[in-house]
């Protein structure tokens, strides 16, 4: 960036904090209305924080601090905390409809055609599944992730690579208990699947469900999890109990296990690895505490190797603070298909025009810069 872009972002974000300041301080009475920023403003957002959307997010948290919400690309942003409980109560879940040109669209998740009975079949075999019990897994494919990040250590390291071939191989034994060996690079190809169509497609909006190369990777997600899905039938089942994967299959067919797995394969790789970047960067940012939490796994090592479910009170508190600042899910999505009152303020069935959903952020933005605390 040139010294004059520079200057530039720095005069507009001013601008932007005296226009936030005064209207803070001095606010109009509120007319019902919902508070859009104007052409002006969209202007100056964009010369302070280009493409980083949730730089500009966060900042129009605090320039309609008071209104509690605001409206931005057509979607509204609901960060007061009562306007949001009362959306969360009032209105219809975004998730269906939202995921009609998905991968997951048939799955138990995104299909409203599906039965009661099946949905709630699909659901309570997957509430099964008990993480405890394959806690040695999870304990050895950690194990195996350090071990190849440990081979390159004279090397820059992705982690976020690392963190996402680790929890495509969790996904596999804590889920449906075969190996998918992600972490020795044979899943790259499905995981370049996921990456395009939840990050490039419906995180980013980079590329739309109608581009060929989103096509191209819902084709190649399809085929992958079909040939998953027909080795871990094949696979004889050793334990008493029957594996998920084979429940699946009995419950619903082919089709709609492979569905089914495709949603289990996706959100669970997703959210598995997105934390954990995270909480490299902190320990990273804050040694002592890195030092602190190593000290309490040393001194626990022998137990820990013998359950790998020993409990670890400072590690898990770690845990649940960067959870607490970056959520896995940091937003609510609700739609309104009739009209409804938030408060003083209206809205129309269908009041926004195109996408029609509201957006209910999962955390305040301005927290998620405070010092984590996460020692109790």
């Amino acid at each position: 960036m040139t010294t004059f872009h520079r200057l530039a972002s720095s005069v507009c974000l001013f601008c932007l904090k005296v226009i936030g300041y005064i209207s803070n301080t001095m606010p109009l009475p509120k007319s019902g209305s919902i508070p859009s920023p104007c052409w002006a403003v969209r202007y100056m957002l964009q010369k302070a924080f280009g493409n980083d959307k949730l730089s500009k997010l966060e900042f129009l948290t605090q320039f309609y601090h008071n209104d509690g919400l605001f409206c931005l690309d057509n979607k509204i942003y609901i960060f007061d905390q009562k306007l949001a409980q009362a959306a969360i109560n009032k209105l219809e879940k975004g998730a269906e409809h939202y995921l009609n040109d998905s991968p997951l669209k048939d799955t138990f998740l995104g299909s409203s055609q599906k039965s009661p009975e099946t949905r709630r079949a699909v659901a309570s075999l997957f509430r099964k599944t008990s993480i405890e019990e394959r806690a040695s897994w999870i304990f050895e494919d950690t194990k195996r992730m350090c071990s190849k990040i440990r081979l390159k250590s004279l090397k820059s390291v992705n982690i976020t690579n690392w963190s996402l071939r680790m929890a495509l191989d969790i996904v596999g034994h804590v889920l449906f208990e075969i190996d998918l060996n992600a972490l020795d690079g044979k899943q790259d190809d499905l995981l370049e699947c996921m990456v395009t169509i939840l990050h490039k497609c419906y995180a980013l909006n980079e590329i739309s469900v109608e581009s060929e190369e989103f096509k191209r990777a819902n084709e190649s997600l399809d085929r992958i999890t079909s040939n998953i899905l027909q080795e871990a039938l094949e696979k004889e089942n050793t334990a008493l109990r029957k594996r998920l994967v084979v429940q699946l299959y009995e419950a619903c067919g082919f089709e709609t296990a492979k569905d089914n797995m495709k949603l289990f394969l996706m959100a669970g790789t997703e959210t598995t690895a997105s934390s954990i970047p995270v909480i490299f960067s902190l320990l990273n940012d804050f040694p002592d505490i890195q030092q602190e939490l190593r000290d309490e796994v040393e001194n626990r090592w022998t137990e820990i190797l013998t359950e790998p479910t020993t409990s670890l009170p400072k590690i898990e508190s770690m845990m649940k603070e960067v959870l607490r600042l970056y959520p896995i899910a940091p937003f609510i999505s609700r739609q309104n298909n009739v009209p409804v009152n938030l408060g003083n303020i209206y809205l129309d069935q269908h009041g926004l025009k195109s996408d029609k959903f509201l957006f209910i952020p999962h955390f305040d933005f301005p927290v998620r810069h405070s010092k984590p605390k996460f020692v109790t």
